[in-house]
């Protein structure tokens, strides 16, 4: 769906240089090539290790360069910058073969549930799993107290980051799309 993520070649040029010195000149080489292995190791788990960061970061470089796009095309028309438009850039991007009214379908959807916070039952079905020892009153009164604060205090970075959930789910489904935002809200999905 995203396809190779060029960013990580650099540490692959590095890992495979190094392990081509340690074999061809000495052993002192290997001593370089274990840590640049064990980090191109960490890397991919910090990246790759979920099935919804293997959507999320590569989509956050790419909405990266589309905002700048979108917020250079609002300066020039004397316009406020549209996130609208640049979630529906994103995802044109990700998924080339979507007609636009596929893509306008998907934002508006993705929209909607923002307007609702629909991702709210799922967030605390997961936070009722992960914290046994909580009282479900407690877990509900904190969520009716943090969800206004995070939907409102960026709201263009949520509309973005709810989109990228909706690419999470028709990924991998529900129950990634509730980790996933889960993880927005405990701020590990950066």
């Amino acid at each position: 769906m995203i396809g190779f993520d060029t960013y990580s070649l650099p540490g692959w040029l590095i890992l495979a240089t190094t392990a081509a010195l340690s074999f061809v000149h000495s052993v002192l080489w290997l001593w370089v090539c274990i840590p640049v292995a064990l980090w191109k190791a960490a890397t991919l788990w910090i990246f790759y290790g979920r099935p919804w960061s293997r959507i999320h970061y590569p989509a956050m470089r790419m909405y990266s360069r589309v905002s700048l796009i979108e917020f250079a095309t609002s300066q020039s028309r004397g316009e406020e910058f549209d996130v609208t438009r640049a979630v529906s850039s994103l995802v044109q991007m990700i998924h080339p073969e979507w007609s636009e009214g596929q893509v306008a379908t998907f934002v508006d959807r993705e929209l909607e549930r923002y307007r609702t916070k629909a991702d709210r039952e799922p967030v605390e079905l997961r936070l009722r799993q992960r914290s046994n020892r909580r009282p479900p009153e407690e877990i509900a009164s904190d969520l009716d107290t943090l969800l206004p604060i995070l939907y409102e205090k960026d709201r263009n970075t949520m509309i973005v980051r709810l989109a990228i959930a909706g690419l999470v789910e028709q990924e991998y489904g529900v129950d990634q799309r509730a980790e996933y935002v889960d993880a927005v809200f405990a701020g590990r999905a950066k």
